[in-house]
């Protein structure tokens, strides 16, 4: 472990000193100062130590969001003490005492009585899924109820329902007033290179300091699926009022959006969870449906698929279990046909489309026909094995004649799992290309930079990327990105195009520029 941090500290004295301008900060953000540790900014206006790696990564997939701030502006924020595991992570246990416990959602420690209920919860290897923690870290968790049987504890359900660090710890006793940990076995997390290009303006999110609607007023109870639904369709911007802690929406049939309604018409719905949304499908549904093309829905001009508008933000949301059963289209979380969308600081966990299809894409999102590109900007889909997401083609994203441009985002442990291909070879369903991103078409752009492709896998072809110019005409810029450890079924690389691993690209080689960017 201390290996680790000495390496990257390395690595990090080798970038030129500049002056770090004071930044703006909100609950809810990851900071550092030129020191090596990250802190988690409270809605208490403190900060939180990640005492090790494991901690930090049972919350995060990488070092993308962290934001560098002044040594001035850090040291008059207070320690408000240490982040604790994300519950339903790992088990853990102190070193002096053998039992081994779960954390539940309310950062509770609870007992598990017997070997027999672990390994029902867990599997035949749920030892190693057990860390130690410190004897003095232990009085960051809350006592809770031991657990009897499996019918006490959903590890599954406990995950998904904490997807923000809970800052109701205890004050750390082992903590120098430096911010540096004390006694502590491992050193602390440290930031990573990665992700930091420049996002351009019309990418970057966009402000709800005026809303047209709040959904809730003040508590977790009055934001229903039903007021959200009401305020999407009032169109505009849209903003939440859930109380303080994480709120999960849980909606029962998707939200087709109307295109001409109030300020939306000609005009931007924004949607901005401001950290504590988490939008849900339960496992049943589609949770955003956008078309501009749909005369239920209302058109706005003639040319329905060559308008910017509609026009859908989401920023600041978390998006999971949504799942598409029609078989002709895609996007389990969102489906936007014509106009427009982009995402900003968003998580997609979880979400599913069909498992079959030559053309049918995008296990969280897909566009088809879009106005301009599809902005992707600090935002993760999967990024760890229990929480990719799935579908025939594009297990994360799907692009028909559309263009994606994605800023320093993580796209990882997403499957794309059909099979026959596009077109669907004899005696199959088609699919199973384009484990991270699938993209059809004539003459569209895939434009990434600062951004981890890993860990996708594909049946068919591209484990990470297929993308399929018909015209040869597309344009591929890849910088700064770091693609590795995606599996294909199939081989790579087709001609023209250039081959590299877990990449079918189909355009002219010299459209295609990769720089700074590492492939395994």
């Amino acid at each position: 472990m201390k290996k680790f941090s000495i390496l990257v500290m390395a690595a990090l004295l080798l970038v030129p000193l500049v002056q770090v301008k004071a930044a703006t900060i909100v609950p809810g953000m990851l900071i550092k100062a030129s020191g090596p540790a990250v802190y988690y900014f409270t809605d208490k206006n403190t900060r939180l130590v990640f005492p090790d790696e494991k901690t930090y990564f049972s919350w995060f997939t990488n070092f993308n969001t962290v934001t560098i701030i002044p040594d001035g502006q850090l040291s008059n924020i207070p320690l408000g003490g240490n982040v604790t595991y994300r519950p339903g992570k790992y088990l853990v246990k102190i070193t002096t005492n053998p039992k081994t416990y779960a954390i539940d959602a309310d950062n509770s420690l609870r007992w598990i009585r017997t070997e027999q209920v672990a390994r029902d919860l867990y599997g035949a290897n749920w030892a190693k899924m057990v860390q130690d923690v410190p004897d003095s870290f232990f009085s960051d968790y809350a006592e809770g109820s031991a657990i009897q049987s499996t019918a006490d504890y959903n590890p599954s359900a406990v995950l998904a329902s904490r997807m923000t660090i809970i800052t109701g710890v205890a004050t750390p006793s082992n903590e120098a007033t430096t911010g540096e940990i004390v006694g502590a076995p491992v050193s602390p997390v440290v930031a990573s290179p990665v992700g930091t290009c420049t996002v351009p303006a019309e990418a970057q999110a966009e402000s709800v300091a005026n809303p047209t609607t709040v959904v809730g007023n003040g508590t977790a109870a009055s934001c229903t699926a039903a007021a959200f639904e009401a305020a999407v369709q009032n169109g505009g911007i849209v903003t939440f009022n859930c109380g303080p802690d994480v709120v999960t929406i849980t909606l029962d049939h998707e939200i087709r959006l109307l295109n001409k309604v109030g300020p939306n018409k000609n005009g931007s719905r924004v949607i901005d969870g401001g950290g504590k949304v988490i939008l849900s499908g339960g496992s049943k549904n589609r949770i955003l449906y956008q078309n501009a093309c749909e005369e239920s829905l209302g058109w706005l001009n003639d040319h329905c698929n060559t308008s910017l508008y509609p026009r859908l933000v989401v920023q600041n949301l978390t998006f999971t279990n949504g799942k598409a059963s029609d078989k002709l289209l895609g996007g389990g979380a969102i489906y936007s046909n014509g106009g427009s969308l982009k995402v900003v600081n968003s998580k997609f966990y979880d979400n599913e489309i069909v498992s079959t299809g030559p053309d049918v894409a995008g296990g969280a999102i897909y566009q088809t026909q879009g106005y301009g590109p599809t902005y992707i900007v600090n935002s993760t889909f999967g990024g760890s094995a229990d929480l990719g997401n799935v579908g025939s083609n594009g297990g994360a994203l799907g692009g028909l004649f559309s263009s994606f441009h994605i800023y320093n985002s993580m796209i990882s442990y997403n499957k794309a799992i059909g099979t026959g291909r596009n077109p669907a070879a004899s005696g199959t369903l088609g699919g199973g290309s384009g484990g991270a991103i699938y993209m059809d078409g004539n003459s569209f752009t895939l434009n990434m930079c600062g951004t981890e492709v890993s860990n996708n896998s594909a049946k068919e072809l591209g484990g990470a990327i297929f993308y399929v110019a018909n015209d040869v005409k597309g344009d591929i810029k890849i910088d700064q990105s770091v693609f590795k450890k995606n599996v294909s079924g199939s081989s790579d690389g087709p001609a023209p195009g250039i081959a590299k691993p877990g990449c079918y690209l189909q355009t002219t080689a010299s459209k295609i520029s990769l720089t700074n960017t590492t492939f395994e």
